[in-house]
């Protein structure tokens, strides 16, 4: 839901905090910069885990931020959009009604 995309598959039992940001967008040597900047399809089973609420703050944290450019803010901004909308929605308190 955020782009991990590395090679660990989660083969790891400790790695470090910079291990963990997203590898969608690492640098690359031969073109310098991210490979691509276009919104992806979360993956279904992580939408509805208790990961997703998270996730989706992470995008809304990455698009307020003052040094993300414009086209990482345009993707955030989709991503967030996407897993709002991909969540199951959450159930409604029954009504109690007044007395009469």
């Amino acid at each position: 839901m955020v782009a991990l995309e590395d090679l660990a598959r989660g083969r790891f039992t400790l790695a470090p905090v910079y291990d963990m940001l997203p590898m969608r967008w690492r640098p690359d040597a031969a073109l310098g910069g991210a490979p691509d900047d276009a919104p992806f399809e979360p993956d279904q089973a992580s939408v509805s885990s208790p990961a997703a609420g998270l996730a989706r703050d992470f995008w809304v944290e990455l698009e307020a931020h003052p040094h993300v450019g414009a086209p990482l803010k345009a993707v955030a901004a989709e991503m967030a959009r996407r897993i709002a909308a991909a969540q199951p929605p959450k159930p409604q308190r029954p009504v109690r009604r007044a007395r009469a």
